[in-house]
Protein backbone atom coordinates (compact mmCIF):
# COMPACT_ATOMS: atom_id res chain seq x y z
CA UNK A 1 0.00 0.00 0.00
CA UNK A 2 2.69 2.51 0.98
CA UNK A 3 5.66 2.68 -1.33
CA UNK A 4 7.99 5.14 0.38
CA UNK A 5 10.22 5.22 3.42
CA UNK A 6 9.93 7.96 6.04
CA UNK A 7 13.65 8.76 6.06
CA UNK A 8 13.65 9.43 2.31
CA UNK A 9 10.74 11.84 2.28
CA UNK A 10 11.01 13.90 5.47
CA UNK A 11 9.23 17.22 4.93
CA UNK A 12 10.59 19.93 7.22
CA UNK A 13 8.58 23.08 7.53
CA UNK A 14 9.94 26.45 6.42
CA UNK A 15 9.68 27.39 10.08
CA UNK A 16 9.51 24.88 12.91
CA UNK A 17 6.05 25.09 14.51
CA UNK A 18 5.90 27.12 17.71
CA UNK A 19 6.85 25.15 20.86
CA UNK A 20 8.37 22.34 18.73
CA UNK A 21 12.07 21.61 18.21
CA UNK A 22 13.57 20.04 15.09
CA UNK A 23 15.75 17.12 16.22
CA UNK A 24 18.05 14.58 14.57
CA UNK A 25 18.91 11.10 15.81
CA UNK A 26 20.28 8.04 14.00
CA UNK A 27 19.68 9.63 10.61
CA UNK A 28 16.06 10.51 11.37
CA UNK A 29 14.75 14.07 11.49
CA UNK A 30 11.79 14.62 13.79
CA UNK A 31 10.01 17.26 15.84
CA UNK A 32 9.76 17.23 19.63
CA UNK A 33 7.40 19.14 21.91
CA UNK A 34 8.83 19.16 25.45
CA UNK A 35 5.61 20.48 27.04
CA UNK A 36 3.49 17.60 25.75
CA UNK A 37 6.38 15.11 25.45
CA UNK A 38 5.32 14.33 21.87
CA UNK A 39 7.50 13.19 18.97
CA UNK A 40 6.43 13.76 15.36
CA UNK A 41 7.83 12.60 12.04
CA UNK A 42 6.32 14.44 9.09
CA UNK A 43 6.78 12.97 5.61
CA UNK A 44 5.44 13.12 2.10
CA UNK A 45 4.46 9.58 1.09
CA UNK A 46 3.08 7.90 -1.98
CA UNK A 47 0.14 5.52 -1.65
CA UNK A 48 -0.50 2.85 -4.25
CA UNK A 49 -4.22 2.08 -4.26
CA UNK A 50 -5.88 -1.14 -5.42
CA UNK A 51 -6.28 0.30 -8.94
CA UNK A 52 -2.54 0.95 -9.34
CA UNK A 53 -2.89 4.72 -8.97
CA UNK A 54 -0.16 6.46 -7.02
CA UNK A 55 -1.33 9.36 -4.88
CA UNK A 56 0.84 11.72 -2.82
CA UNK A 57 -0.10 12.26 0.80
CA UNK A 58 1.20 13.94 3.93
CA UNK A 59 2.02 11.39 6.62
CA UNK A 60 2.42 12.33 10.28
CA UNK A 61 3.59 9.84 12.87
CA UNK A 62 3.02 10.91 16.50
CA UNK A 63 4.42 9.12 19.53
CA UNK A 64 5.19 9.51 23.20
CA UNK A 65 7.63 7.45 25.26
CA UNK A 66 6.07 5.45 28.06
CA UNK A 67 2.65 7.11 28.02
CA UNK A 68 -0.34 6.45 25.76
CA UNK A 69 -1.37 8.93 23.08
CA UNK A 70 -4.82 10.44 23.63
CA UNK A 71 -7.28 11.49 20.94
CA UNK A 72 -6.69 15.14 21.93
CA UNK A 73 -2.95 14.64 21.20
CA UNK A 74 -3.69 13.30 17.72
CA UNK A 75 -6.03 16.19 16.94
CA UNK A 76 -3.52 18.73 18.28
CA UNK A 77 -0.72 17.29 16.12
CA UNK A 78 -2.98 17.14 13.06
CA UNK A 79 -3.92 20.79 13.50
CA UNK A 80 -0.28 21.89 13.93
CA UNK A 81 1.29 19.82 11.17
CA UNK A 82 -1.55 19.52 8.65
CA UNK A 83 -3.79 22.49 9.40
CA UNK A 84 -7.03 22.95 11.29
CA UNK A 85 -9.14 22.80 8.12
CA UNK A 86 -7.39 19.79 6.61
CA UNK A 87 -9.24 16.51 6.61
CA UNK A 88 -7.01 13.65 7.77
CA UNK A 89 -7.45 9.92 8.12
CA UNK A 90 -6.18 7.10 10.31
CA UNK A 91 -5.95 3.56 8.95
CA UNK A 92 -6.53 0.45 11.03
CA UNK A 93 -5.08 -2.37 8.92
CA UNK A 94 -6.10 -5.99 8.64
CA UNK A 95 -4.57 -8.16 11.37
CA UNK A 96 -2.48 -9.94 8.74
CA UNK A 97 -0.85 -6.61 7.74
CA UNK A 98 -0.57 -5.05 11.19
CA UNK A 99 2.87 -3.92 12.33
CA UNK A 100 3.47 -2.40 15.75
CA UNK A 101 7.03 -1.14 16.15
CA UNK A 102 6.17 1.41 18.84
CA UNK A 103 3.59 0.85 21.57
CA UNK A 104 2.51 4.51 21.79
CA UNK A 105 2.50 5.64 18.17
CA UNK A 106 -0.26 6.66 15.77
CA UNK A 107 -0.19 7.60 12.10
CA UNK A 108 -2.41 10.02 10.24
CA UNK A 109 -2.48 10.97 6.57
CA UNK A 110 -3.98 13.70 4.45
CA UNK A 111 -4.06 14.08 0.68
CA UNK A 112 -1.65 16.60 -0.80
Amino acid sequence: MFITKDSEYFTPFTETPQSWMLMHKNGVLYYYNSDKKLYVISTKDLIDDENGLIKPCHHVSVSRKGKPIKWQDIVYVKDVFMGEETEAFHIIPKHSEYVNLHQNCFHIWSWV
